[in-house]
């Protein structure tokens, strides 16, 4: 039996006392032929209880009709998931849902289009006596007591006080970015043995929070439980896809890429999408329902979930990488009370792990705010893939094409209205310099997006005074947000993605310091120029501290000083600031005429704000012996 003494897992061998259920469900076409039967019955036992005496045995003796009502779809006659999911599906719908969808020979219901050699419309009343079961707790019951008993054998090896300090870290730094987990149910299986958390889920969750954890050990930890997840992960998925194995392959991606090794975060994301596509992720739950009858409504919101959070790493990722995202369909968007974590998750308390129990720690405590920072950051990459699929997938010659004239406004619209809808606590105005740094996943939203105001507005800079003067306040305001992480957080806890967020600043600031130097005719292009000097400073030092723990920020350092450096440059030398051997950079970028020097910066940038870093408690960097890519 397992117990939880004083924080501490007893593993013993437990006796299983509920009796499992029987895991053999009906078919498709069965289990509307059953919903068929019961709406029958009902109806007669209605007309008995509102029929004469005389008139019973005349009812009794009449058979049960379990046909149709003429007209009627398959998803007219289907129950009600409860207020989340629609009792009725549209004709329309229903049609592209059967064109996606198809019953196996098994009688499973799978997800191969109309185009497959597999594909059997379940409207084609495709019949079978065998079971299809496309829920989380797969398998007969000697499976089911396989996974529970290699999860408890996997908890066994754990201690106690690690698992618990890994996963308070991760519930406080990367849990809020993408809302992988449904922190709720993660728990509760976590102590029950339930399907929603796997050994190699685990061990993802536990790597990924090692970057982040202030232990002496920590990069040792880290690179066992990455081990750990790489075998792991061939025995998931010779299980097929499932629910954990995606969030595990998100969470594993998100470490790999952090750790520099971006080809293999590259191909665990691309895993993770096809298998949220096996298991029809991407369908509407709402429309899904009626044809998966065994899906509780809690199964239905995770599934809405995962697919959003696929949705939003994508989005990263290709941004991050440069390359075209895989997810280009949308569901509906989720809301903060649809989520599962819901309100709860918004009104929790968001306390950054630095010193334990230090005065510090206990001065920083925020309203976390996860659940409406996630449905923000979900509204913002549908704008984001927008961006990056009409201006860097399909090129256009922005000044010269009225209609991509016409687009720069309509988005920018889209960006203000966004900003405009955001609840207050999660933005960061213009004027805040002197405010205390929010949650990093709440500043971190905003990063994004004065990021996605700079690729929309760069393309457009020569031929728009309004894109160009965008650009640069989104520069500027990225470089307020990063004064405040490092005024509240030193150079410690410095994202992936905050690092591209800076790079993308920083090739704005480029192009501010050559214009303006170009034109110090006046007093105005002088302060310009400096101010632009000023920022590069600041942001080459971000990318160069980055690089602690990300490895790719000294890449990002290297491509901007690169763009800066000469003979004679020291200060701002690639080989100081990052990586050597930049090759290329940003295609934008180099059309850029001449080189500008790297002694243009203004060595004494941002000495306040540095000087006021030296007050601040910071742990020892994230995973040390970052450039080490076999962790």
């Amino acid at each position: 039996m397992r117990r939880r003494l004083t924080g501490v897992w007893e593993m013993r061998p437990r006796p299983y006392i509920e009796a499992y259920r029987s895991n053999r469900r009906p078919s498709l076409a069965y289990a509307v032929t059953l919903q068929h039967q019961l709406k029958a019955y009902q109806k007669r036992f209605e007309q008995l209880r509102a029929a004469k005496d005389s008139e019973r045995d005349t009812l009794l003796a009449k058979p049960v009709t379990t046909d149709p009502p003429q007209g009627c779809s398959t998803s007219d006659l289907s129950p009600p998931h409860g207020a989340g999911s629609a009792a009725h599906d549209s004709d329309e719908d229903s049609s592209s849902l059967q064109e996606e969808t198809s019953i196996g020979t098994d009688g499973q219901l799978c997800f191969y289009g109309s185009t497959s050699l597999y594909h059997i419309s379940p409207s084609d009343g495709h019949r079978g006596n065998t079971l299809y079961d496309n829920g989380p707790d797969t398998g007969e019951p000697d499976v089911r007591l396989e996974r529970q008993d290699a999860m408890t054998a996997f908890l066994g090896e754990i201690p106690s006080s690690l698992l618990y300090n890994l996963l308070d870290t991760y519930w406080c730094w990367p849990h809020h970015l993408h809302c992988v987990l449904i922190k709720k149910i993660f728990i509760r299986d976590l102590e029950n043995l339930g399907p929603y958390v796997t050994p190699f889920l685990l061990s993802a969750v536990l790597t990924q929070a090692a970057r982040y954890s202030t232990r002496s050990d920590a990069a040792e930890v880290g690179r066992h439980f990455a081990k750990q997840a790489r075998k792991l992960l061939d025995l998931d998925i010779d299980r097929g896809s499932s629910i954990a194995t995606i969030q595990g392959l998100l969470i594993f991606s998100a470490r790999e890429c952090a750790c520099g090794r971006t080809s293999q975060g590259w191909l665990y994301s691309g895993m993770a999408f096809r298998m949220a596509r096996d298991l029809g992720l991407h369908l509407a739950p709402k429309k899904l329902s009626p044809l998966c009858p065994h899906l509780s409504d809690e199964d239905l919101a995770i599934r809405n979930q995962i697919f959003w959070s696929c949705y939003t790493w994508d989005k990263t990722i290709s941004l991050c990488l440069g390359r075209t995202p895989a997810i280009t369909n949308v569901i509906e968007l989720p809301r903060p009370d649809t989520l599962l974590d819901g309100l709860d998750a918004d009104e929790e308390i968001w306390e950054p792990k630095a010193v334990q129990g230090s005065l510090f720690e206990c001065l920083m405590q925020h309203q976390a705010f996860s659940s409406s920072r996630f449905v923000a950051y979900c509204k913002l990459c549908v704008i984001t893939y927008d961006v990056v699929d009409k201006l860097y997938i399909r090129r256009h010659r922005t000044e010269k094409d009225q209609l991509m004239a016409r687009y720069l406004d309509q988005t920018l619209g889209k960006l203000d209205e966004w900003c405009g809808q955001l609840p207050r606590d999660l933005l960061v105005q213009d004027d805040s310099k002197t405010m205390e740094c929010p949650p990093l996943h709440i500043l971190l939203l905003n990063l994004v997006y004065q990021t996605v105001v700079i690729l929309l507005c760069r393309p457009y800079r020569v031929s728009s005074e309004t894109a160009k003067a965008r650009c640069t306040h989104a520069a500027q305001m990225t470089d307020t947000l990063f004064m405040l992480h490092v005024r509240r957080f030193g150079f410690r806890c410095v994202t992936w993605l905050q690092t591209y967020t800076m790079f993308v600043a920083c090739t704005i600031n480029v192009k501010d310091l050559k214009e303006n130097r170009e034109q110090a005719n006046t007093m105005a292009n002088g302060d310009l120029a400096r101010e632009a000097s000023a920022r590069l400073s600041f942001g080459l030092e971000i990318l160069r501290q980055g690089a602690k723990s990300t490895p790719s920020a000294g890449r990002c350092a290297a491509i901007v000083a690169q763009l800066l450096n000469n003979a004679d440059s020291t200060r701002f030398n690639p080989r100081h600031v990052g990586q050597q051997g930049a090759e290329n950079s940003q295609s934008d970028l180099q059309s850029d005429e001449g080189r500008l020097r790297t002694t243009d910066l203004d060595p004494q940038a941002h000495t306040e704000t540095t000087q006021g870093v030296k007050t601040v408690e910071t742990a020892p960097n994230i995973d040390p012996q970052p450039t080490t890519h076999g962790q």
